[in-house]
């Protein structure tokens, strides 16, 4: 029984350990552009009141997810951007005006061809911001390119609104 024991101690860290090393290095390229519109998401969200000094440092780890050269265009009331100083600054006044702010995915379908991917997604916004609260429900493609092994997005379009 003592010989049996280093196994059943050991069996069960191999699975586990295995099944941790194969969900980081050996993930499909869609489960990457997954986790890394998951990450996206949760960088938008607020949950406290912060200074435009936070806000401003947000919303520039959000442009990381962003290629230098994207067109976003995200729908009404937001104007169509093309540049990161401009999203910086809309994503900074943005979140100086919203008190609350969740987004979760509903339904993603992520299509890879090579270095480019394709999303269409459905996300959900809940908010709470300059007196009003609510919900909002979109639907958006997304254009996505491989530089240096990392997913940037190059362009958001709202398909409906």
């Amino acid at each position: 029984m003592k010989r049996l024991l280093p196994l059943l101690v050991l069996v069960p860290i191999l699975l586990f350990g295995g099944r941790y090393a194969y969900e980081k290095f050996a993930v499909s390229e869609e489960a990457k552009i997954a986790r890394q519109l998951d990450a996206l998401a949760k960088e938008f969200g607020k949950d406290k009141d912060e200074t435009i000094i936070v806000a401003m440092q947000r919303g520039a780890k959000i442009l990381d997810y962003f290629a230098d050269e994207f067109v976003a265009e995200p729908g009404s009331p937001f104007p169509k951007v093309d540049n990161k100083k401009q999203f910086i600054g809309l994503i900074a006044n943005f979140r100086n005006t919203t008190k609350r702010l969740t987004v979760s995915d509903v339904e993603r379908d992520i299509r890879t061809r090579g270095h480019v991917a394709d999303v269409v997604t459905t996300l959900r916004a809940d908010y709470n911001g300059l007196g009003q609260r609510g919900t909002e429900v979109r639907r958006f493609q997304i254009g996505m390119e491989k530089f240096s092994g990392d997913w940037l997005i190059t362009r958001v379009h709202l398909l409906e609104e």
